[in-house]
């Protein structure tokens, strides 16, 4: 077999596989050879048994009957089927049950009309919601929030409500933030959706940047950067250095004030802020072109753009990241039930 010098060593490959073992579960074609493999079950099923409502995904498959009889019946003749022809055996969690008790099928209880998300995927969401909430709590009602860390969030968030929005999952969502009130502050529910409250990409203004913030965070006193500077949302006319940070939230939660901090990620010295429908940028003046040219290779493909906008006023742009919730701090007691 080739080996591609690109694939790590602990890729899944057969020639890492131990002696007497193939391919391990969780490769594509795991799902491919068992379909084949299980094809001479699926032509006996059709056309011997007869079954007309039968379903099969890789090794699960259900038989759908009027009759419990004949589905025992069938139920013998398959075992004794696959122990002849294909040397396999049938798992002992063979389950008979009516249609409308649902089916534990493809990850989802299916009802004769609708589907449910199985209690194990709940809790499973449950138990990585809580080690991440232990992975950024920092004391009574604090937590310190680097954007990785929220990038963490969302992605387990969007995983499971990937699976569960083809359910009617509605209910469980106000479930979830019922058992979970702390996610409150991080997720607002518009239209059976989790809109999260610390992402404002499509706004580049801080003004209204700030009005985002407040709007999610209107119980809180919401702290801005800007540049070596931090602000009020509700007073940004007043401008505090960037030194006294650490002092004013540290009074906030002495005070008992709820407070989110707001940090500019991707923060550049002497820069003016600008926009684009692509992306964001950060506009640098210089006063000499000489200066502009020579940092033109941050980003070659605005030279051509800006060439006359560079011969007035010598500017160019490079890329910036956004304005992100940072760090948090309520009192825990006061807005959520003790855990």
């Amino acid at each position: 077999m080739h080996t591609n010098p690109y694939l790590s060593k602990h890729y899944k490959q057969l020639q890492q596989a131990a002696s007497n073992c193939g391919l391990p579960i969780g490769n594509l074609t795991s799902q491919f050879f068992s379909n084949v493999y299980l094809n001479p079950l699926d032509q006996f099923v059709k056309h011997q048994l007869k079954c007309q409502h039968y379903v099969r995904y890789v090794d699960d498959f259900i038989f759908v009957h009027q009759s419990a009889e004949q589905l025992c019946c069938w139920q013998r003749s398959i075992e004794a089927f696959l122990q002849q022809q294909l040397q396999l055996q049938l798992k002992p969690q063979t389950i008979l049950r009516s249609l409308n008790a649902g089916a534990d099928f493809f990850g989802y209880i299916v009802r004769p009309h609708y589907l449910l998300v199985r209690r194990r995927v709940l809790d499973n969401w449950g138990s990585k919601l809580k080690q991440w909430r232990a992975g950024v709590a920092h004391g009574h009602g604090l937590y310190r929030l680097p954007p990785q860390r929220l990038a963490q969030l969302q992605s387990v968030c969007a995983s499971y409500l990937g699976h569960i929005q083809q359910t009617s999952y509605f209910s469980l969502l106000d479930k979830l933030l019922a058992q979970m009130p702390w996610l409150q502050h991080f997720y607002g529910l518009n239209q059976g959706k989790l809109i999260p409250r610390w992402q404002n990409r499509k706004l580049y203004r801080l003004v209204a940047k700030c009005r985002w913030f407040l709007t999610h965070y209107s119980q809180h006193r919401v702290w801005v950067q800007k540049g070596r500077h931090f602000i009020d949302a509700r007073q940004p006319d007043r401008e505090y250095p960037l030194l006294q940070l650490h002092q004013q939230l540290r009074a906030d939660r002495s005070a008992a004030r709820p407070y989110a901090w707001i940090s500019e990620q991707g923060y550049i010295h002497r820069c003016l802020k600008g926009a684009s429908k692509n992306s964001d940028f950060l506009v640098l003046a210089r006063k000499h072109r000489a200066q502009s040219r020579s940092l033109q290779g941050v980003n070659d493909g605005w030279s051509t753009r800006l060439t006359t906008l560079e011969r007035k006023k010598c500017i160019f742009r490079v890329p910036v990241k956004h304005r992100q919730l940072t760090q948090l701090f309520w009192l825990q007691d006061q807005i959520i039930h003790a855990q």
